[in-house]
């Protein structure tokens, strides 16, 4: 799972959250190839928001990259993909909301990627 935590008090009610965040699957050039979609291969995946409203410390996007980490495994070179973070092309056209994320030691929420492998004994 990948968590984008937006910077504490770069949103509120002047500066909203999209709702939607959408990860794309880009070449070596950033030439989008295709979306990143959930565990049933067909749903976009589109930043699951989860907000604190009540303390704003745990206001998160969250993706799940089982399928793209799969795909990628054993690759490199111009093989290998790349992920690039973009609003809907509706909400870029039609609203101003904005989100701002940083990985500065000094803040107190880091984006993180948490692996998890599961290793079946086959003996």
């Amino acid at each position: 799972m990948l968590y984008l935590y937006p910077v504490r008090g770069s949103y509120g009610k002047q500066n909203q959250l999209p709702d939607e965040l959408r990860l794309y699957i880009t070449d070596e050039n950033n030439v989008l190839e295709d979306y990143v979609y959930g565990s049933d291969g067909v749903t976009v995946q589109t930043g699951n928001l989860t907000t604190d409203d009540m303390f704003g410390k745990d206001t998160y996007y969250s993706f799940d990259l089982t399928t793209f980490v799969r795909n990628n495994l054993g690759t490199w070179g111009t093989a290998r993909q790349k992920l690039l973070l973009s609003m809907s092309d509706e909400d870029m056209a039609t609203s101003f909301d904005q989100v701002v994320f940083a990985n500065h030691p000094s803040q107190e929420r880091q984006c993180r990627l948490d692996v998890r492998i599961r290793v079946y004994n086959t003996d």
